[in-house]
């Protein structure tokens, strides 16, 4: 299954730890994967070329290897050129097989990108498929803020430059009482946001951020915007604003309205 997302080919390398035996010399942005789904090219190699899906990354496994092993060298050049000139966006060697010399040479004529893995066909097949589930995933963007309170996960979500920052920051200022409670989630770390990893804000931190959100010049431009009456929006329905949501915080975290 196409998907109008892509990843590149180098961090696919890395994550699942392929061998690479051949690599194109082009521009890593050209290098890339955009399909969930993977293919063993075995009726390609038998000459049966209908309803090929070229974008999918290609699995070469011991029975395909030693299916080309029965042909005559003609013919298995014959049929690895047909798989070779359809340029899938990638060819990877499954259980540490060695690519023939005819392989290479064709992977190299038509710039296929060609890999090894140790792993079993099934089992590397299964981890990729799973991996590229994730990072091709449909996806969409939301602006907001997220805090936890009390064990329960808050989202401030609005359109950027609307006050969802300072209201979350302003919440800190007017109840200190509650700051111990109160944790961000680190939106700078990749791979904290995807397993949720949480980031407590200790007391030098809590006092950095107040601080500094009102130093930023980003912010003093949101509160400049908040004093105009085009906003209508001043410091009394701002303090009216936090302190509903705070009660709104307080009932979803006890339990109680």
């Amino acid at each position: 299954m196409g998907s109008k997302y892509s990843i590149q080919l180098s961090k696919v390398i890395k994550a699942n730890s392929f061998e690479v035996i051949y690599m194109p010399d082009k521009p890593e942005s050209e290098l890339v994967i955009r399909s969930q789904d993977v293919n063993r090219p075995g009726l390609m190699f038998a000459g049966y070329e209908k309803f090929y899906d070229r974008e999918r990354v290609e699995f070469i496994g011991l029975a395909e290897m030693s299916y080309l092993g029965e042909l005559d060298e003609a013919t298995q050049r014959e049929r690895l050129e047909l798989f070779f000139s359809l340029t899938p966006p990638v060819a990877i060697l499954t259980r540490n097989i060695d690519a023939s010399p005819i392989m290479l040479e064709l992977a190299k004529k038509y710039e296929v990108p060609l890999l090894r893995s140790s792993e079993p066909t099934s089992g590397i097949m299964a981890t990729l498929i799973s991996y590229l589930s994730t990072e091709l995933a449909e996806r969409i963007t939301r602006h907001g803020v997220f805090v936890e309170v009390y064990g329960e996960g808050i989202l401030i979500l609005g359109e950027s430059g609307v006050g969802k920052s300072e209201a979350a920051v302003d919440f800190l200022s007017l109840y200190p009482g509650i700051l111990d409670a109160v944790h961000h989630y680190d939106s700078e770390d990749e791979s904290a946001l995807k397993v949720g990893r949480r980031v407590s804000l200790d007391e030098s931190v809590k006092h950095r951020v107040l601080t500094e959100f009102r130093r930023s010049p980003r912010s003093d431009r949101r509160n400049d915007a908040l004093n105009n009456d085009c906003r209508n929006y001043d410091q009394q329905n701002r303090k009216k604003y936090v302190s509903y949501l705070f009660h709104i915080i307080m009932a979803s975290s006890t339990g109680f309205s």
